[in-house]
């Protein structure tokens, strides 16, 4: 099998790096998505080699060993072949690919001529796109008679495929997708179907990769960026108002999530982003605040079940998963596959995510209180004219106060809210008995 003449070294190097690439169907190059992706952080160019020709057929580097679409025989061999062949024909020095100079390059993406197995399953002989590592495909082999090239051992992969579906060009979204993988970030869908729908077309470790015929594929959750070192979140933790939230995927690089622990464990917190449907973001369901809810664990994200509940076989190992890890708060409540206008907030009349909301604020691990809720509140979402989002956030009732008074000084701001975030003026005098929040400290006024 053989790339179409049309799509040649030059092409994909246009795709990989060309900056602000427009033709063809593309709305920007791999290159821009990642730098788009990292605030500017991520400024990474491809060297690219081919299109080559390799020693065996795709029949062979294709089978399936164990009857599963994605378990494929002899794809280490492959990786290894197309490297050493590249290195032979194209004069690659794969000393610049071992950015931490440990022996190994730190990761190698392999486009192979045809279709993917995912969009062509009926075609055994061809491959599913992933990211794995040789060793792991071959094993002993690996080990016992290890490939080098220019002194550094290849490991870490990804690869994809020339054609989609309907046999065109294949867009950037599955490249991106798979080419995360190497920087470390999990399958965000369910990785075994086992009946969960993860973060659909929000994300592209997810279906999100697919958004406009892969073509526009969505930009990275806050998640994503936080994991890649790309975002901090500013952790809620005082009563507060949140005028204008910018959106996440904000060209001038002034996106900014929040993120809400839970008290009772800090693996597991909700993050708050506003998704906008422009840029990267053109092809998501819907514009408005999209809540991330996160349980973390080690165990599920090593194993890339992270969205996969149920007990899952993984390196001869059975790890259970209870619930999804890093799934959608939906604020039309649907148990539904995530691509669909409810999924951010506000929907409707829905405005607020509160204890006592439908859904409600609620956590997978025990507060401090003994209670199974987030014992923290968003109220009154809005989303404005100009793309930003507004918000209210309280922590919920008099945790930690018994009958403690505090005097304000005189110097201090003297704005009164309430706990649950509405602002009331300043005059105390005019307040009736409770709790209030005054220059970010609790007061009782008696």
């Amino acid at each position: 099998m053989k790339f179409d003449a049309a799509h040649t070294r030059g092409l994909y190097e246009r795709i990989a790096n060309e900056a602000g690439l427009s033709e063809m169907g593309f709305n920007g190059s791999i290159h821009d998505y990642f730098l788009a992706q990292s605030y500017g952080k991520f400024d990474l160019t491809f060297d690219v080699a081919g299109p080559i020709e390799l020693p065996e057929n795709c029949a062979y580097y294709g089978n399936n060993d164990s009857g599963e679409s994605w378990d494929v025989e002899n794809v280490g061999q492959m990786v290894l072949d197309a490297c050493t062949a590249a290195d032979e024909q194209f004069d690659l020095d794969f000393t610049e690919y071992d950015w931490d100079d440990d022996g190994w390059v730190d990761q190698v993406y392999i486009l192979y001529a045809g279709y993917g197995e995912a969009s062509n399953q009926a075609a055994v002989e061809t491959i599913w796109p992933h990211e794995y590592a040789v060793s792991g495909a071959l094993g002993y082999q690996y080990y016992h008679n290890p490939t080098m090239i220019d002194g550094k051992r290849i490991d870490t992969y990804a690869c994809g495929c020339e054609l989609n579906g309907y046999g065109g060009l294949d867009g950037i979204g599955t490249l991106c997708h798979e080419f995360s993988h190497c920087l470390g970030l999990p399958d965000m869908y369910d990785s075994y179907y086992s009946g969960d729908y993860g973060l659909g077309d929000w994300s592209i470790m997810a279906s999100g990769s697919y958004n406009d015929n892969s073509m526009t594929p969505a930009g990275m959750t806050s998640y994503e960026r936080m994991a890649c070192g790309w975002l901090t979140p500013t952790e809620l933790n005082a009563n507060l108002s949140v005028a204008s939230m910018p959106a996440l995927g904000s060209g001038d690089g002034s996106g900014e999530a929040y993120i809400i622990y839970n008290d009772g464990n800090r693996n597991e917190y909700y993050l708050l982003e506003n998704r906008q449907k422009s840029g990267w973001d053109g092809y998501i369901p819907n514009s408005g605040m999209l809540i991330l809810h996160v349980d973390y664990d080690q165990l599920a994200w090593d194993a890339n079940v992270v969205n996969s509940s149920g007990g899952q076989w993984q390196f001869g190992y059975m790890f259970p998963n209870p619930h999804e890890r890093c799934g959608i708060i939906q604020a039309d409540a649907s148990s539904l596959m995530n691509f669909a206008r409810g999924d951010v907030w506000p929907y409707g009349a829905r405005n607020a995510l509160t204890a006592t909301s439908n859904p409600a604020a609620t956590v997978y691990n025990m507060n401090t209180d003994g209670s199974y809720n987030m014992n923290k509140s968003v109220t009154a979402i809005t989303r404005n004219t100009d793309g930003t989002i507004s918000f209210n956030f309280s922590v919920d009732g008099p945790t930690g106060i018994d009958n403690v008074i505090v005097d304000p000084d005189e110097s201090a701001d003297r704005r009164i809210y309430s706990v649950d975030g509405r602002y009331l003026g300043t005059d105390e005098t005019k307040l009736g008995k409770g709790l209030y929040i005054r220059d970010g400290k609790k007061f009782i006024k008696r």
